[in-house]
Protein backbone atom coordinates (compact mmCIF):
# COMPACT_ATOMS: atom_id res chain seq x y z
CA UNK A 1 0.00 0.00 0.00
CA UNK A 2 1.30 3.40 -0.94
CA UNK A 3 2.62 5.21 2.16
CA UNK A 4 0.57 8.22 3.13
CA UNK A 5 2.06 11.58 3.91
CA UNK A 6 1.15 12.64 7.45
CA UNK A 7 1.49 15.78 9.53
CA UNK A 8 4.47 14.30 11.34
CA UNK A 9 6.24 13.81 8.01
CA UNK A 10 5.64 17.44 7.09
CA UNK A 11 6.91 18.59 10.47
CA UNK A 12 9.98 16.39 10.15
CA UNK A 13 10.86 17.79 6.74
CA UNK A 14 10.42 21.40 7.83
CA UNK A 15 12.44 20.89 11.01
CA UNK A 16 15.32 19.43 8.99
CA UNK A 17 15.29 22.48 6.72
CA UNK A 18 15.33 24.86 9.69
CA UNK A 19 18.17 22.89 11.26
CA UNK A 20 20.22 23.06 8.08
CA UNK A 21 19.71 26.79 7.65
CA UNK A 22 20.26 27.94 11.25
CA UNK A 23 23.53 29.56 12.34
CA UNK A 24 25.04 30.89 15.58
CA UNK A 25 25.54 34.54 16.47
CA UNK A 26 28.84 36.39 16.83
CA UNK A 27 30.27 37.74 20.11
CA UNK A 28 32.00 41.09 20.59
CA UNK A 29 35.34 39.24 20.54
CA UNK A 30 34.65 38.12 17.00
CA UNK A 31 34.22 34.46 17.95
CA UNK A 32 31.06 32.67 16.99
CA UNK A 33 28.77 32.06 19.94
CA UNK A 34 26.95 28.74 20.07
CA UNK A 35 23.38 29.15 18.86
CA UNK A 36 20.34 28.04 20.92
CA UNK A 37 20.22 24.67 19.17
CA UNK A 38 23.89 24.02 19.96
CA UNK A 39 23.46 24.98 23.60
CA UNK A 40 20.42 22.73 23.81
CA UNK A 41 22.38 19.86 22.26
CA UNK A 42 25.23 20.31 24.74
CA UNK A 43 22.91 20.51 27.76
CA UNK A 44 20.83 17.49 26.82
CA UNK A 45 23.59 15.25 25.48
CA UNK A 46 23.36 11.81 27.05
CA UNK A 47 20.28 12.61 29.13
CA UNK A 48 17.40 10.14 29.24
CA UNK A 49 14.32 11.43 27.43
CA UNK A 50 11.25 10.72 29.52
CA UNK A 51 7.94 10.64 27.67
CA UNK A 52 4.53 10.09 29.24
CA UNK A 53 1.67 9.35 26.81
CA UNK A 54 -2.04 8.82 27.56
CA UNK A 55 -5.25 7.75 25.88
CA UNK A 56 -8.77 7.26 27.20
CA UNK A 57 -9.29 4.24 24.95
CA UNK A 58 -8.79 0.61 25.95
CA UNK A 59 -5.85 -1.53 24.74
CA UNK A 60 -8.10 -3.30 22.20
CA UNK A 61 -9.32 0.00 20.73
CA UNK A 62 -7.65 1.96 17.96
CA UNK A 63 -5.83 4.50 20.13
CA UNK A 64 -4.88 1.89 22.72
CA UNK A 65 -3.25 -0.10 19.95
CA UNK A 66 -1.70 3.09 18.59
CA UNK A 67 -0.21 3.86 21.99
CA UNK A 68 1.53 0.48 22.13
CA UNK A 69 2.75 0.93 18.57
CA UNK A 70 4.09 4.43 19.28
CA UNK A 71 6.02 3.24 22.34
CA UNK A 72 7.64 0.52 20.25
CA UNK A 73 8.58 2.95 17.47
CA UNK A 74 9.99 5.53 19.91
CA UNK A 75 12.16 2.87 21.53
CA UNK A 76 13.28 1.72 18.10
CA UNK A 77 14.34 5.24 17.10
CA UNK A 78 15.86 6.41 20.40
CA UNK A 79 17.04 3.13 21.92
CA UNK A 80 18.08 3.12 25.56
CA UNK A 81 18.01 6.93 25.70
CA UNK A 82 14.22 7.01 25.94
CA UNK A 83 11.96 6.02 28.80
CA UNK A 84 8.33 5.89 27.69
CA UNK A 85 5.39 5.46 30.06
CA UNK A 86 2.05 4.71 28.40
CA UNK A 87 -1.33 4.88 30.13
CA UNK A 88 -4.47 3.65 28.37
CA UNK A 89 -8.11 3.29 29.50
CA UNK A 90 -8.18 6.77 31.11
CA UNK A 91 -5.91 5.50 33.89
CA UNK A 92 -4.62 9.01 34.54
CA UNK A 93 -7.09 11.43 32.99
CA UNK A 94 -10.40 11.81 31.20
CA UNK A 95 -10.34 13.34 27.72
CA UNK A 96 -10.61 16.96 28.85
CA UNK A 97 -8.19 16.38 31.72
CA UNK A 98 -5.45 15.03 29.49
CA UNK A 99 -5.61 18.17 27.36
CA UNK A 100 -4.97 20.26 30.48
CA UNK A 101 -2.24 17.87 31.62
CA UNK A 102 -0.46 18.18 28.26
CA UNK A 103 -0.79 21.97 28.34
CA UNK A 104 0.88 22.01 31.76
CA UNK A 105 3.59 19.54 30.75
CA UNK A 106 2.43 16.80 33.13
CA UNK A 107 2.33 14.50 30.09
CA UNK A 108 4.21 14.95 26.84
CA UNK A 109 1.68 13.46 24.40
CA UNK A 110 -1.87 12.16 24.20
CA UNK A 111 -4.17 10.52 21.69
CA UNK A 112 -7.29 12.70 21.56
CA UNK A 113 -10.74 11.98 20.18
CA UNK A 114 -12.49 14.55 18.01
CA UNK A 115 -15.21 15.40 20.53
CA UNK A 116 -12.60 16.31 23.14
CA UNK A 117 -10.47 18.33 20.74
CA UNK A 118 -13.54 20.43 19.93
CA UNK A 119 -13.25 21.92 23.43
CA UNK A 120 -9.91 23.48 22.45
CA UNK A 121 -11.07 24.80 19.10
CA UNK A 122 -14.62 24.90 17.72
CA UNK A 123 -13.23 24.75 14.20
CA UNK A 124 -12.41 21.07 14.74
CA UNK A 125 -16.15 20.39 14.51
CA UNK A 126 -16.06 21.21 10.80
CA UNK A 127 -14.15 17.99 10.11
CA UNK A 128 -17.30 15.98 10.81
CA UNK A 129 -19.73 17.96 8.67
CA UNK A 130 -22.17 15.45 7.10
CA UNK A 131 -20.93 13.91 3.87
CA UNK A 132 -18.18 16.53 3.48
CA UNK A 133 -15.51 14.03 2.41
CA UNK A 134 -16.02 11.27 -0.18
CA UNK A 135 -13.32 9.11 1.46
CA UNK A 136 -10.58 9.17 4.10
CA UNK A 137 -7.76 9.76 1.58
CA UNK A 138 -9.41 12.98 0.47
CA UNK A 139 -9.86 13.99 4.11
CA UNK A 140 -6.14 13.52 4.85
CA UNK A 141 -5.14 15.60 1.82
CA UNK A 142 -7.52 18.40 2.77
CA UNK A 143 -6.70 18.49 6.49
CA UNK A 144 -2.94 18.35 5.90
CA UNK A 145 -3.05 21.28 3.49
CA UNK A 146 -1.15 24.04 5.37
CA UNK A 147 -3.87 26.67 4.95
CA UNK A 148 -6.72 24.37 5.97
CA UNK A 149 -4.67 22.90 8.81
CA UNK A 150 -4.07 26.36 10.25
CA UNK A 151 -7.76 27.32 9.97
CA UNK A 152 -8.98 24.15 11.68
CA UNK A 153 -6.25 23.42 14.22
CA UNK A 154 -4.38 26.72 14.59
CA UNK A 155 -5.81 27.51 18.03
CA UNK A 156 -4.02 24.52 19.54
CA UNK A 157 -0.84 26.59 19.45
CA UNK A 158 -2.41 29.16 21.76
CA UNK A 159 -2.68 26.41 24.38
CA UNK A 160 0.92 25.34 23.92
CA UNK A 161 -0.09 22.22 22.01
CA UNK A 162 1.21 20.88 18.72
CA UNK A 163 -0.75 18.56 16.44
CA UNK A 164 1.74 15.96 15.23
CA UNK A 165 -0.57 13.38 13.67
CA UNK A 166 -4.15 12.71 12.62
CA UNK A 167 -5.83 9.49 11.55
CA UNK A 168 -9.30 8.30 10.66
CA UNK A 169 -11.24 6.35 13.27
CA UNK A 170 -13.63 4.97 10.69
CA UNK A 171 -16.93 6.29 9.43
CA UNK A 172 -20.02 6.81 11.54
CA UNK A 173 -22.09 3.77 12.42
CA UNK A 174 -25.72 4.16 13.48
CA UNK A 175 -27.28 1.65 15.88
CA UNK A 176 -30.44 1.35 17.98
CA UNK A 177 -32.88 -1.10 19.57
CA UNK A 178 -36.18 0.13 18.12
CA UNK A 179 -36.15 -0.43 14.36
CA UNK A 180 -33.97 -0.48 11.26
CA UNK A 181 -32.82 2.96 10.13
CA UNK A 182 -33.04 3.18 6.35
CA UNK A 183 -33.45 6.93 5.85
CA UNK A 184 -33.74 10.31 7.59
CA UNK A 185 -37.30 9.76 8.79
CA UNK A 186 -36.34 6.73 10.90
CA UNK A 187 -34.39 8.85 13.41
CA UNK A 188 -37.45 10.73 14.59
CA UNK A 189 -38.19 10.26 18.30
CA UNK A 190 -35.14 8.15 19.11
CA UNK A 191 -32.94 8.89 22.13
CA UNK A 192 -29.38 8.58 20.88
CA UNK A 193 -25.88 9.11 22.16
CA UNK A 194 -23.61 11.36 20.07
CA UNK A 195 -19.82 11.44 20.55
CA UNK A 196 -19.51 15.15 19.73
CA UNK A 197 -21.25 18.42 18.94
CA UNK A 198 -21.41 17.79 15.22
CA UNK A 199 -23.15 14.43 15.63
CA UNK A 200 -25.56 16.02 18.10
CA UNK A 201 -26.46 18.65 15.50
CA UNK A 202 -27.06 15.92 12.92
CA UNK A 203 -29.33 14.00 15.28
CA UNK A 204 -31.31 17.11 16.17
CA UNK A 205 -31.82 17.93 12.50
CA UNK A 206 -33.09 14.38 11.91
CA UNK A 207 -35.59 14.57 14.78
CA UNK A 208 -33.75 12.46 17.35
CA UNK A 209 -32.88 13.50 20.90
CA UNK A 210 -29.16 13.72 21.57
CA UNK A 211 -28.17 12.51 25.04
CA UNK A 212 -24.66 12.87 26.44
CA UNK A 213 -23.12 9.84 28.11
CA UNK A 214 -19.40 9.13 28.69
CA UNK A 215 -18.12 6.49 26.29
CA UNK A 216 -17.42 4.06 29.12
CA UNK A 217 -21.03 4.40 30.37
CA UNK A 218 -22.77 4.03 27.02
CA UNK A 219 -23.13 0.23 27.26
CA UNK A 220 -25.00 0.43 30.59
CA UNK A 221 -27.04 3.42 29.37
CA UNK A 222 -28.46 1.26 26.56
CA UNK A 223 -29.14 -1.60 28.99
CA UNK A 224 -31.01 0.71 31.34
CA UNK A 225 -33.02 2.36 28.58
CA UNK A 226 -31.47 5.78 29.09
CA UNK A 227 -30.73 5.79 25.36
CA UNK A 228 -32.17 3.81 22.45
CA UNK A 229 -29.06 3.89 20.32
CA UNK A 230 -26.03 5.80 19.15
CA UNK A 231 -23.90 7.29 16.44
CA UNK A 232 -20.37 6.03 17.00
CA UNK A 233 -17.17 5.51 15.01
CA UNK A 234 -16.96 2.06 13.45
CA UNK A 235 -13.69 1.50 15.31
CA UNK A 236 -15.49 1.82 18.66
CA UNK A 237 -18.67 -0.24 18.18
CA UNK A 238 -17.26 -3.76 18.46
CA UNK A 239 -14.29 -2.78 20.63
CA UNK A 240 -16.74 -1.75 23.36
CA UNK A 241 -19.06 -4.71 22.68
CA UNK A 242 -22.02 -2.51 21.77
CA UNK A 243 -23.22 -5.30 19.48
CA UNK A 244 -24.35 -7.10 22.65
CA UNK A 245 -26.91 -4.39 23.46
CA UNK A 246 -27.90 -3.04 20.01
CA UNK A 247 -30.14 -4.94 17.58
CA UNK A 248 -30.11 -2.74 14.48
CA UNK A 249 -27.00 -1.41 12.75
CA UNK A 250 -26.91 0.93 9.76
CA UNK A 251 -24.07 1.89 7.45
CA UNK A 252 -24.99 5.47 6.41
CA UNK A 253 -21.95 6.00 4.21
CA UNK A 254 -19.58 8.82 5.15
CA UNK A 255 -22.20 10.66 7.17
CA UNK A 256 -19.25 11.82 9.23
CA UNK A 257 -15.60 10.86 9.01
CA UNK A 258 -14.32 10.61 12.57
CA UNK A 259 -10.75 11.75 13.12
CA UNK A 260 -8.40 10.97 15.99
CA UNK A 261 -5.39 13.06 16.92
CA UNK A 262 -1.91 12.73 18.38
CA UNK A 263 -0.93 15.90 20.21
CA UNK A 264 2.23 16.89 22.07
CA UNK A 265 3.42 19.68 24.35
CA UNK A 266 5.13 22.14 22.01
CA UNK A 267 7.56 23.54 24.60
CA UNK A 268 8.73 20.05 25.56
CA UNK A 269 9.39 18.98 21.97
CA UNK A 270 11.20 22.24 21.15
CA UNK A 271 13.43 21.80 24.20
CA UNK A 272 14.97 18.62 22.79
CA UNK A 273 18.06 18.47 20.54
CA UNK A 274 17.11 18.66 16.87
CA UNK A 275 18.30 15.12 16.22
CA UNK A 276 15.99 13.78 18.93
CA UNK A 277 13.06 15.84 17.64
CA UNK A 278 13.56 14.33 14.20
CA UNK A 279 13.64 10.80 15.60
CA UNK A 280 10.48 11.39 17.62
CA UNK A 281 8.67 12.80 14.59
CA UNK A 282 9.83 9.83 12.51
CA UNK A 283 8.44 7.41 15.13
CA UNK A 284 5.16 9.33 15.09
CA UNK A 285 4.99 9.28 11.29
CA UNK A 286 5.55 5.51 11.22
CA UNK A 287 2.83 5.00 13.83
CA UNK A 288 0.26 7.24 12.13
CA UNK A 289 0.85 5.61 8.74
CA UNK A 290 0.24 2.15 10.19
CA UNK A 291 -2.84 3.30 12.10
CA UNK A 292 -4.33 4.69 8.90
CA UNK A 293 -3.74 1.45 7.06
CA UNK A 294 -5.19 -0.64 9.89
CA UNK A 295 -8.39 1.40 10.26
CA UNK A 296 -9.05 1.25 6.52
CA UNK A 297 -9.07 -2.55 6.48
CA UNK A 298 -11.03 -2.77 9.74
CA UNK A 299 -13.72 -0.36 8.51
CA UNK A 300 -14.30 -2.48 5.42
CA UNK A 301 -14.97 -5.53 7.61
CA UNK A 302 -16.92 -4.03 10.51
CA UNK A 303 -20.46 -4.37 9.13
CA UNK A 304 -19.87 -7.97 8.06
CA UNK A 305 -18.71 -8.77 11.59
CA UNK A 306 -21.74 -7.03 13.09
CA UNK A 307 -24.03 -9.26 11.03
CA UNK A 308 -22.06 -12.36 12.02
CA UNK A 309 -22.53 -11.38 15.68
CA UNK A 310 -26.31 -11.19 15.35
CA UNK A 311 -27.06 -7.57 14.50
CA UNK A 312 -29.51 -6.77 11.71
CA UNK A 313 -27.44 -4.68 9.30
CA UNK A 314 -28.74 -2.24 6.70
CA UNK A 315 -26.47 -0.51 4.17
CA UNK A 316 -27.91 2.70 2.80
CA UNK A 317 -28.29 2.82 -0.98
CA UNK A 318 -27.08 5.82 -3.02
CA UNK A 319 -30.68 7.04 -2.98
CA UNK A 320 -30.83 6.74 0.81
CA UNK A 321 -27.57 8.64 1.16
CA UNK A 322 -28.83 11.38 -1.16
CA UNK A 323 -31.92 11.76 1.04
CA UNK A 324 -29.73 11.93 4.16
CA UNK A 325 -27.46 14.51 2.56
CA UNK A 326 -30.44 16.67 1.64
CA UNK A 327 -31.98 16.38 5.12
CA UNK A 328 -28.71 17.44 6.77
CA UNK A 329 -27.92 20.46 4.58
CA UNK A 330 -29.25 22.93 7.21
CA UNK A 331 -26.51 21.72 9.57
CA UNK A 332 -23.95 23.50 7.37
CA UNK A 333 -25.67 26.85 8.00
CA UNK A 334 -25.93 26.10 11.70
CA UNK A 335 -22.24 25.22 11.90
CA UNK A 336 -21.28 28.35 9.95
CA UNK A 337 -22.74 30.41 12.80
CA UNK A 338 -20.46 28.57 15.25
CA UNK A 339 -17.12 28.67 13.42
CA UNK A 340 -17.61 31.09 10.53
CA UNK A 341 -18.58 30.34 6.93
CA UNK A 342 -15.02 30.93 5.66
CA UNK A 343 -13.73 27.73 7.28
CA UNK A 344 -16.46 25.60 5.74
CA UNK A 345 -16.18 27.24 2.33
CA UNK A 346 -12.40 26.77 2.30
CA UNK A 347 -12.76 23.09 3.16
CA UNK A 348 -15.42 22.53 0.51
CA UNK A 349 -13.24 24.25 -2.10
CA UNK A 350 -10.23 22.13 -1.14
CA UNK A 351 -12.30 18.92 -1.35
CA UNK A 352 -13.39 19.90 -4.85
CA UNK A 353 -9.79 20.69 -5.79
CA UNK A 354 -8.26 17.41 -4.64
CA UNK A 355 -11.03 15.25 -6.10
CA UNK A 356 -10.82 16.67 -9.63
Amino acid sequence: MKKRRSIAALLLASSMIVSACSGGGTSSSGKADPGPAEKKQEAASGETIKIKITTTQNPNQQMGKGLAMLIENLEKELGSRVEVSGYDSAQLYTGSEEITACEHGDIQMFFGIGGTMETVSKSVMAVKLPYLFPDSETAYKVLEDPEINEMVYGKLKESGLRLVGLFGSGSSLVANNKHAITGPGDFNGLKMRAPGTMEAMNLGQLGASSITTPSEETYSSVQQGVIDGMITPTSVFLARNFNEVQDYVTDPGLMALTIGYLVCNEKWLASLPQEDQDKILKAIDTTITQMREDIQSETEEIFVKCEELGCQVYTMTPEDVAAMREALLPVYDEMAKEIGPEVIEAMQAKVEEVTK
